[in-house]
């Protein structure tokens, strides 16, 4: 495994599934996983990105541990050789 791209989301369905298209879609020749860590959402966020990228790994927080420990949960789990830290209103282009 390359790269483990982390993201940690709150309330973040209006921008996540672009986020995640856009990653899948402009990386390219490179083995990566994608880890979004959310932080006790209660919109659709979770529900969104299992239907439509089921190959994400999700950490549920069963409450909002603020940005850095969740960034620290998902480097835990993380496989990839490199972390790349991806806010969920980021889009990878071309």
């Amino acid at each position: 495994m390359d790269v483990s791209i982390l993201i940690v989301t709150y309330q973040s369905q209006d921008e996540i599934l672009n986020c995640i298209g856009s990653i899948y879609k402009n990386i390219i020749d490179l083995d990566f996983e994608i880890i979004m860590i959310d932080n006790a959402s209660t919109d659709r966020t979770i529900k969104l990105v299992k239907n439509q990228f089921p190959d994400v790994i999700i950490q549920e927080n069963k409450k909002n541990e603020g940005f850095a420990n969740a960034n620290n949960a998902g480097a835990k789990i993380a496989k990839g050789e490199f972390l790349f830290f991806l806010n969920p209103d980021s889009i990878i282009t071309d």
